[in-house]
């Protein structure tokens, strides 16, 4: 909603010149394997008519989201970022005056997948292979479900373990790369905290909690009952 993604070797085609891209090993890393996340520029009119509302943010809040981006990348819980960058965007009228607002840009990893579109693939390929009506169908999705959350388990863990709570833990937050392990995408600093404490195991059980919601709430019932 706040974002839009560009594939690099898309957007390569169109660049007169393009700087080559390097990971924490300094290889150049291919465009095809590299997106542009880029704050979207739209704004959409207040139900009032009085004013836009624009996906820009003040300064504060996109240094604490590169923040957290980076953060994320570093210790591996998030896709690797290999550039970040923030740009003064438009100027907005407030009752306190003239405020700017700012967007950000990042070339980053590409991902695959991310886990709502992989919980679908489960659901459509189970239902192409077995009758939806039979207890077989039922189970296969219940195994896909645990499968798909074991799998889930360590990124989450690590986050939590670092002192992360994320708010707006959903599907389509956790991605999956080339190298099938899941990552942690969209570090909005409004649902997004990281503190240090020794008491870890409350942020798991919330991060848990909130992302556990949403695969009961949407997605196939068989697939949350193994998740």
């Amino acid at each position: 909603e706040y974002n839009v993604v560009f594939v690099g070797r898309a957007c390569a085609k169109n660049a007169p010149y393009f700087p080559q891209l390097k990971n924490r090993k300094g290889e150049v890393v291919p465009l095809d394997q590299v997106v542009f996340r880029l704050t979207r520029p739209d704004a959409d009119n207040f139900e009032s008519g009085k004013g836009k509302f624009y996906r820009y943010k003040r300064l504060a809040n996109l240094q604490r989201e590169i923040y957290f981006t980076l953060h994320g990348a570093v210790y591996g819980f998030a896709p690797e970022c290999y550039a970040a960058l923030l740009f003064p965007a438009v100027v907005v009228q407030t009752k306190n005056g003239p405020v700017q607002l700012y967007g950000t840009l990042y070339a980053m990893h590409r991902a695959q997948v991310d886990l709502g579109n992989l919980l679908d693939q489960q659901v459509e390929a189970t239902t192409e292979r077995m009758n939806p009506q039979s207890m077989q169908y039922v189970e296969s999705l219940r195994r896909s479900g645990r499968r798909v959350a074991i799998k889930m388990f360590p990124v989450i863990y690590l986050q939590s373990r670092l002192g992360v709570l994320s708010f707006d833990a959903k599907p389509g937050n956790y991605v999956f790369a080339d190298d099938n392990k899941p990552r942690a995408i969209d570090f909005d600093a409004a649902m997004y905290t990281l503190h240090t404490s020794p008491q870890w195991e409350p942020n798991l059980l919330m991060n848990l909690t909130l992302l556990t919601a949403h695969v009961r709430c949407y997605r196939h019932p068989a697939l949350a009952d193994g998740w």
